[in-house]
């Protein structure tokens, strides 16, 4: 024990991060200039004590070179000279008083010293070693604490600024653990899913095992996912995104979940099956050789009439490949219709695309006849099909099957044979590896593969795009608005949401007015929106198809800090990780810088 206080070094830092939840659940926020360490210096005077007998030593920090607080009544000097930061050893300065030993780091511009005053006949002297190991120990502590501050301060900001871009604020927010017990659920959640005791498993609050479970078997979530749930004996209508969250090992120990309900107008399944014409295939924008390649075969594959699937990483354009396929196509004056995956529920996918009827004497499934039957359609596509559940899938493929062995009566004139064309979310290597797609349907589909590339392979594409999403989002806007310099900057950037990302970030710019700002500022502010990643939520299957794991995890992390006011203990807590692991995770999204 050290003066009463907890053991060992990991328990005068749970001190320390105690402290700061106190002022975080009390809703104090101490100003950085007002930040005075009294408590950090308490802690280390305890580490001290093992040593030596107060009195024989005084110690003091500093903030920027001047002093802050003192423990013990030697003299210390009221501010130091300035010396370089982080030194793994201690400077020396022998004053009239004594020797007096200086440790030094150096947070986020602050600089900040610790300060141990033995007078001439001070006894420290003789345990010399321990003396600097505890030196070095101390300004550890005070460090830390400061940078314990700190982010909570930076954090609390940039989460105001989110609430303001977001509208996060009116979404219901939920985490699971493995178990599917419930670890959080705001007031909100309560009352939409119209929960009064959260301390039970979610399936036995809403008598059903939810649709979320499944992403600790896949290790993948998603968003905004049409689900209905039975809530109090009424079927009722969400918008549903599920983020996992994973341990410093990659094992996923709880699902993050945000939840709205939908108005009775935005819950018809209509909306997300809908009839669209094509495009001619000059709509594809790009003229680098890959793109080149990509429409020569789409005009292949257009003039054929075999299944078609379609692959590609979020945003790259699948969706307007598909309709330039059918634009090209020797039926492109009728319709495409269009069924959203993502969007629709397991229960409005089987009622509104399939039906449960008996085939050949025997159950199974066949497409529903307002889409087998409708006259004015030639193409039928199925976007974000790998987002079905692989039962929903294997009923899929059994009524397409049927559709394309079902025979046209004799004499009977009826509709022309549709077109199947499908497109995944992702890579068609993701899809494979992740088992995101049934083999059989993956079979039936893949008849005829084209890939939409992703925007780093476009060879010297980007600052067409960039100019026409100027153009496209004010107008009058021209590709001078942006330098070279700027656009060099941009084609050095992973794009991970390819072209939807990029049409993003220019927006964001357009929106910030830094058109008129530096090259340097401009790249700063371009830094600044991939970054954070503060995509909306409810804008997120606009602007992505599928959020990354890593970026779906930040926004769940971000989500959890605010639910829990930003008291950092009771985040790790409800995400099921512990505190370093949340540091780690806030350090590698930079969130609160």
């Amino acid at each position: 024990m050290m003066g009463g206080k907890m053991s060992g070094v990991n328990g005068v830092v749970e001190e320390i991060h105690q402290v700061f939840d106190e002022f975080s659940e009390s809703g104090q926020v101490i100003p950085m200039e007002n930040f005075k360490y009294f408590h950090e210096l308490d802690l280390v005077w305890d580490l001290f004590s093992v040593l030596v007998d107060e009195g024989e030593v005084s110690l003091a920090i500093y903030d920027d070179e001047k002093l802050v607080v003192i423990r013990g009544s030697g003299h210390v000097p009221d501010s130091l000279p300035s010396s370089p930061n982080n030194q793994i050893e201690p400077v020396r300065v022998q004053a009239d008083s004594g020797l007096l030993l200086i440790w030094r780091r150096s947070v986020h511009t602050r600089s900040l010293a610790l300060l141990v005053s033995i007078p001439d006949d001070g006894m420290a002297r003789q345990n010399d070693k321990a003396l600097l190991a505890l030196g070095k120990t101390g300004i550890h502590l005070v460090a830390q604490a400061f940078y314990v501050h700190w982010l909570s301060r930076r954090v609390r900001q940039s989460v105001r600024e989110r609430d303001v871009v977001s509208g996060l604020i009116g979404d219901g927010l939920l985490v699971l653990d493995q178990s599917g017990f419930l670890r959080y659920i705001n007031d909100l959640g309560k009352k939409i899913l119209r929960i009064d005791d959260e301390r039970q498993k979610f399936r036995d609050l809403l008598g059903f095992e939810p649709v979320i479970s499944d992403v600790f078997q896949r290790r993948e979530g998603y968003v905004d996912r049409k689900v209905i749930i039975p809530v109090k004996g009424v079927n009722t209508s969400l918008t549903d995104t599920a983020i996992p969250i994973m341990d410093d090992h990659g094992a996923i120990v709880s699902v993050v979940n945000i939840f709205r309900k939908l108005a009775p107008e935005q819950a018809l399944a209509e909306q997300s099956i809908k009839k669209e014409m094509g495009v001619r295939i000059v709509a594809i924008m790009g003229e680098s050789d890959t793109v080149k390649n990509m429409k020569d075969y789409a005009l292949q594959v257009a003039r054929s009439t075999e299944n078609v699937l379609i692959y590609g990483e979020p945003g790259t354009g699948k969706s307007l490949l598909a309709k330039a396929i059918h634009g090209e196509s020797a039926n492109k004056e009728r319709h495409m219709m269009v069924v959203d995956c993502a969007r629709l529920s397991v229960h409005e996918f089987e009622s509104h695309v399939l039906s449960s009827r008996a085939v050949r004497g025997e159950p199974g499934w066949v497409l529903n006849s307002d889409i087998s039957g409708a006259s004015d359609v030639a193409t039928l596509l199925f976007e974000g099909i790998d987002f079905l559940p692989i039962s929903t899938q294997l009923r899929l493929f059994s009524a397409l099957v049927a559709y394309r062995q079902l025979e046209q009566p004799a004499g009977v004139s009826g509709p022309p044979r549709l077109r199947i064309m499908a497109s995944v979310s992702d890579a068609i290597g993701v899809i494979i590896q992740e088992q995101r797609l049934h083999p059989k349907l993956h079979g039936f589909l893949s008849e005829m593969n084209i890939l939409a590339p992703p925007l780093r392979s476009r060879e010297g594409d980007l600052p067409r795009y960039v100019a026409s999403f100027l153009q496209q989002e004010a107008a009058g806007a021209a590709e001078s608005a942006v330098s070279g310099k700027l656009l060099r900057f941009l084609g050095k950037q992973a794009w991970v949401g390819n072209l939807v990302q990029l049409r993003f970030v220019v927006r964001e710019l357009l929106r910030s007015n830094a058109g008129s700002e530096s090259d340097r500022r401009m790249i700063g502010k371009v830094e600044e929106i991939m970054g954070v990643s503060h995509i909306p939520f409810h804008f997120s299957v606009q602007n992505f198809e599928r959020l990354s794991m890593s970026e779906a995890e930040k926004q769940a992390i971000y989500l959890a800090l605010q639910a829990m006011d930003f008291n950092l203990s009771r985040a790790a807590q409800v995400l099921g990780i512990s505190r370093p692991t949340l540091y780690s995770k806030m350090k590698k999204y930079k969130l609160g810088q």
